[in-house]
């Protein structure tokens, strides 16, 4: 991890510890407990403890494209799926990190907030953080509004003021950052019903504006039901587990050897006098 990705997840890790452990003795304090105070513990514990969860099974599923006999016997197959920054096999759908400085599979973008990438074996596992955390802001920035509306007052006044001050402050803190997450979940979940990822999207718009692409679909859109079974697993399991495949081969709707094309790859690089590296 980039010492500016360490920064920025230690950042994350104040911020999720601060939203989760240190508003609740602010909100709750000088407070009868009630059906609703207890709800909000219930919930909010119970949403923080998926958060934490789910945010170490990302932390630790880098998704690198690994040198072993399995991709050696594939590059001699493929001697076109090369990465010469590696030295090693470059699955369809893979893409170098410069900031992992490796391959990974299925890469969907790196996460500088988390310090590794999001990729076939924790994407799954990424939206189910994000659904977690934007329930646990839901439920907290709900209960801070009822906590400023329905607050017990005790004494000293200034205390009691200087308390209401601080459940403003979280309250506003978040709500933004439950919008915030939520539009980027809303974002991912849709590119899952795809089954496309950030980078590929990205790939297509830029395609699209040059005119240089008429398919819509990619090859890997095989109906919202099974790319969401794919990427988050049966419905009887309640999309907690995924089925993410090994990235190296995909099942596809119409056969091609690379998507978007190599040539089309190529000559767009040119159009925009951008270097290829194979």
């Amino acid at each position: 991890m980039e010492k500016n990705d360490f920064k920025r997840f230690c950042v994350v890790i104040i911020l999720t510890l601060t939203l989760h452990l240190v508003t609740m003795p602010v909100l709750l304090y000088g407070q009868k407990m009630n059906v609703y105070r207890i709800l909000f513990l219930v919930f909010h514990n119970f949403f923080a403890f998926w958060v934490y969860f789910f945010m170490i099974l990302v932390k630790k599923k880098k998704g690198f494209v690994e040198y072993n006999e399995q991709t050696t016997e594939l590059l001699r197959k493929e001697p076109n799926k090369y990465c010469i920054l590696c030295d090693n096999y470059k699955p369809e759908r893979a893409h170098h990190c410069s900031k992992c400085r490796q391959c990974v599979r299925k890469m969907d973008h790196h996460c500088m907030w988390l310090g590794n990438c999001v990729n076939n074996d924790n994407l799954g596992h990424f939206i189910r953080m994000l659904l977690y955390a934007v329930l646990s802001l839901l439920s907290l920035s709900a209960f801070s509004i009822y906590s400023i509306v329905r607050r017990d007052k005790f004494e000293p006044m200034f205390l009691f003021r200087t308390i209401l001050v601080f459940i403003v402050i979280i309250a506003v803190v978040s709500s933004l950052l439950f919008l915030a997450l939520g539009f980027f979940l809303i974002e991912r979940f849709i590119f899952v019903l795809k089954n496309l990822t950030y980078l590929e999207s990205c790939n297509l718009e830029a395609f699209k504006e040059n005119g240089m692409l008429h398919l819509v679909n990619s090859p890997y859109n095989l109906g919202w039901s099974k790319n969401l079974r794919i990427q988050m697993g049966k419905p009887y399991f309640l999309y907690m587990y995924g089925e993410k495949g090994d990235g190296l081969s995909f099942e596809k709707n119409f056969d091609c050897e690379q998507w978007p094309p190599r040539q089309m790859v190529e000559r767009w690089r040119q159009y925009n006098e951008i270097p290829f590296l194979p």
